[in-house]
């Protein structure tokens, strides 16, 4: 391999962390939030306000306040973090903008983990590097790293279990374990989503019962159970101290009590409906606008992995082009990955274990996510953020295609590097219109 070769990936992973630390440099913690709040109240900063001035969990009923009945570790680490920077930065005293350093660590963090993970799956340089290209300039990871809700720390302790789990499939080293016992533990103290993560790794488990691994299938179960006490700590805590279900989702349980109640859309309409005047809008519209609405999770899905929500304040008919051809480039990556997860799910060739987790971790979260949204009918619960951890399985797929042959390869070289520039272009001139 040429020299030059081995840089490829730093300089891919070093633009892309310049290009989302412009877009924390010019984006206010106050702009393009999910239910952001305000510090010393509700929402997310009220969240993160309350561990500034406290060094214990809520002493009230969190079901009656915004955001707060979430699992408290992001918002307890923010809190004491920002503490930290204004003990360091007197004159900095109350400006929570410097939250949004955690979220970039903790986007850069993941896209580490999924590199990693890329280099034990190929040991193809191109298909690594192309699929390390596909995900370090997803338009969802650039706008999450200046979210300081707890999406960005879900996410990379999910992809930091999934690469774990990835690695103890190649070589059984037990300390894997206990590495993803830890980060199961800490992501159920983030976001209850993270329960998710036993599937894969259950079957991986499962899998070793077959192959006749039973001592390691032994230490690993004892393992995990020996954490759930830990891991659901915070749900038993709901339970027993304020009677709050383990399912309970803050402002959801009465009709037109949050953004987007989509009035009167059954079932099988919202499943069907795939009319192209969803797409009519590049981003999803929360409101009352019936020629904007999205009802159909799976375009919903589509749409707010491209573009986000209606937040974003397009302009120029710039900005507003480079976000539609974003909209069509994640139409078309879904198209590719439906092809991916087929061709991937019957190849033989393939190790079985590395199949069996990226196939079920991604069915189980598309399964959530549609669960989700028809028990919750809000525009505002379909959005490709609760699901955003898939994205390391997606990554892995899309660097298994650019393997089968050569028109995948150059075809998906030429598209991606399209997509990764199209990216940058919208966020480098958002930039510039905002400031």
């Amino acid at each position: 391999m040429k020299r030059e070769q081995k840089f490829i990936p730093y300089i891919i992973m070093l633009g892309s962390f310049f290009l989302r630390l412009y877009y924390v440099s010019v984006i206010s913690v106050y702009k393009n939030q999910h239910d952001g709040g305000m510090p010393g109240g509700f929402g997310h900063l009220g969240y993160i306000s309350y561990f500034v001035d406290n060094t214990s969990f809520p002493d009230f009923d969190v079901s009656k306040v915004d955001q707060f009945w979430h699992p408290p570790l992001h918002y307890l680490l923010t809190g004491k973090f920002l503490v930290f920077i204004w003990s360091i930065f007197p004159r900095q005293n109350g400006n929570y903008e410097i939250a949004q350093i955690l979220p970039l660590v903790y986007v850069t963090v993941s896209i580490i983990f999924i590199y990693k993970s890329l280099t034990v799956v190929f040991k193809d340089k191109w298909q690594q590097n192309l699929a390390l290209l596909f995900v370090a300039f997803q338009p969802s990871l650039i706008i999450r790293s200046a979210t300081i809700n707890n999406d960005a720390l879900s996410t990379l302790l999910s992809v930091a279990f999934i690469n774990y789990l990835i690695r103890f499939i190649y070589s059984e080293r037990t300390g894997y374990i206990i590495e993803m016992m830890i980060l199961f533990a800490l992501g159920m103290w983030t976001k209850k989503n993270a329960l998710l993560l036993v599937i894969p790794v259950g079957i991986v488990l499962l899998d070793m019962l077959f192959k006749d691994k039973k001592k390691t299938l032994f230490g690993s179960v004892v393992a995990f159970w020996a954490m759930s006490p830990l891991s659901f700590g915070w749900y038993i805590f709901l339970k027993i101290r304020w009677g709050i279900p383990f399912n309970f989702v803050w402002n959801l349980s009465s009709p037109d009590a949050a953004a987007g109640y989509i009035e009167n859309a059954s079932v099988i309409k919202r499943l069907l409906d795939f009319s192209i005047s969803h797409f009519k809008f590049q981003y999803v519209f929360v409101g009352n606008n019936v020629e904007a609405i999205d009802i159909n999770p799976f375009t919903v899905l589509i749409k707010s992995s491209a573009n986000e929500l209606w937040t974003w304040t397009y302009y120029n008919d710039g900005i507003k082009k480079l976000s539609y051809v974003l909209l069509l480039a994640r139409i078309i990556i879904t198209a590719i990955l439906v092809v991916a997860v087929i061709l991937f799910t019957i190849d033989t060739k393939q190790n079985f274990r590395v199949r069996a987790v990226v196939v079920s971790f991604m069915f189980f979260n598309f399964l959530s996510f549609y669960l989700f949204a028809f028990q919750n009918p809000y525009i505002c619960s379909m959005n490709y953020r609760y699901i955003e951890a898939v994205i390391i399985c997606e990554t892995v797929l899309f660097g298994y295609l650019a393997g089968r042959n050569k028109l995948f390869k150059y075809g998906l070289t030429l598209f991606t590097c399209g997509f990764a520039l199209t990216s940058a272009l919208k966020i480098i001139i958002y930039g510039i219109q905002i400031v």
